[in-house]
């Protein structure tokens, strides 16, 4: 789904402009390259796309978007269908690359 993306040699990805809105670096990184990969394809064909952040350390998951006083590891479910779940994982809907920088970047701080 993903097809091909330019290589680059730089890890400096993004950061706030003055207006407030995230400002992509000559070089992108990883997950603002795909982030707009994604929302480029999801607009042409009309899907919409959510967002989660999670981090999984000593083989268990954790949620980047809880409140991180409350932070409890994730319990990992799989259903029927063979998917895979993480019940109260905090998903958040986006339209473009502004809107998933600015959420992921809450997951940072």
């Amino acid at each position: 789904m993903l097809g091909s993306m330019q290589e680059s040699p730089s890890p400096a990805t993004s950061r706030p402009g003055d207006d407030g809105r995230w400002v992509m670096l000559d070089s992108w990184g990883l997950m603002p390259r795909t982030l707009n990969h994604l929302l480029e394809s999801c607009n042409f064909t009309n899907q919409p796309l959510s967002c989660a952040y999670v981090e999984i350390y000593n083989d268990k998951a954790f949620d980047l978007m809880a409140d991180k006083k409350r932070q409890r590891p994730l319990a990992l479910r799989e259903r029927l269908d063979g998917a895979t779940d993480l019940p109260g994982l905090t998903t958040h809907a986006i339209t473009s690359v502004d809107d998933a920088m600015r959420f992921l970047h809450r997951g940072y701080v």
